[in-house]
């Protein structure tokens, strides 16, 4: 018998698993993240910083003229000088100025004018006519949509004995009148206080609280330091408004006098001895700015017959659409 011969299986032993990087990969990375951690260690990082943007024209002051419904600002180291239409300077204007006007260091000391503004009747003449050549030259004509005005600006240098003067002008014109503004001395605040002028709506409401804004800012700046004074004055004001554009009979106009006696008494109680005065130059001085509000004013007082409640002074702070002694001052 041949012998048996047993062959000896391999044992099969668990492998270790390879590891992902090589020796050669492992020194790479570690160069690699070195040379970065030193990178943002000690190479300069871009700085992130907000920008600032400066209001140039704050502080500046702004002339308001409801008359003809405009506004512009000017700065709040000159004042706003209304010549006169008739004679100004010892120079007569002539019957189409309306308005003559200028923006200069205050009279106090050494004048000097920065801008004047002139409003004239509408004529055939050009808007800037032609002028004596030897005298005037055009250097410039431009056209800028500025606030929804389509204004011409026209620089031009003056030419007389002693040398070569210059001035700018911006000239607008429509269905009625011509709007100039000149200087001869000061483009770069030119350039700004004409950047500002706007034509406004005088009844504008733009904070939508009942109020027109220019009586708003009336009160705001007259009576700053008592807040309850000027929440009784924009009830009073509210309750005017209302007499002015609703009323138009005595049932209507019934409506709207009690809000109106209410508002009087919260006005009362608040400033006793003042009250009366305050409210008159409210609404004389103020509310009732044109000869269209004054019209319809005395129309509503007519339908009203001039009435008014006399509330017992223990009563009088019942009138008040909100609790003034719980306001500080």
């Amino acid at each position: 018998m041949e012998p048996q011969i047993e062959f000896l299986q391999p044992i099969q032993t668990e492998q270790a698993p390879k590891p992902p990087f090589t020796l050669p990969m492992t020194i790479f990375l570690a160069l690699f993240l070195s040379a970065g951690l030193l990178s943002f260690l000690f190479v300069p990082q871009k700085q992130v910083t907000q920008q600032v943007v400066v209001d140039e024209m704050e502080g500046w002051k702004t002339y308001r003229n409801e008359e003809y419904g405009f506004e512009f600002k000017y700065p709040a180291n000159n004042d706003f000088y209304d010549m006169g239409v008739n004679v100004s300077e010892g120079v007569s204007w002539g019957e189409n100025f309306l308005l003559v006007a200028e923006i200069g260091l205050s009279k106090d000391g050494p004048y000097s004018v920065m801008a004047q503004l002139n409003i004239v009747k509408n004529t055939n003449q050009d808007l800037f006519p032609e002028s004596d050549p030897s005298r005037e030259r055009r250097i410039s004509e431009q056209e800028m949509f500025i606030n929804n005005i389509n204004w011409i600006i026209v620089e031009n240098e003056i030419l007389y004995a002693g040398g070569i003067d210059f001035y700018k002008m911006a000239g607008y014109r429509d269905d009625n009148f011509t709007y100039y503004l000149t200087t001869s001395s000061d483009k770069e605040n030119f350039d700004k206080i004409l950047s500002t002028f706007k034509f406004i709506n005088i009844d504008e409401d733009e904070n939508n609280n009942g109020i027109w804004d220019y009586v708003e800012e009336y009160i705001n700046s007259e009576y700053s330091s008592s807040e309850k004074l000027r929440m009784a004055l924009y009830q009073y004001t509210k309750s005017q408004q209302d007499m002015i554009s609703k009323v138009h009979d005595r049932e209507t106009g019934g409506l709207y006098v009690i809000e109106r006696d209410k508002a009087s008494d919260c006005i009362r109680y608040i400033d006793p001895e003042n009250g009366y005065k305050i409210r008159q130059d409210l609404l004389l001085n103020v509310i009732i700015n044109t000869d269209e509000k004054a019209g319809a004013y005395l129309e509503a007082d007519r339908y009203l017959g001039g009435s008014y409640q006399n509330t017992p002074e223990d009563r009088l702070k019942l009138g008040c659409n909100f609790d003034p002694d719980k306001l500080p001052n």
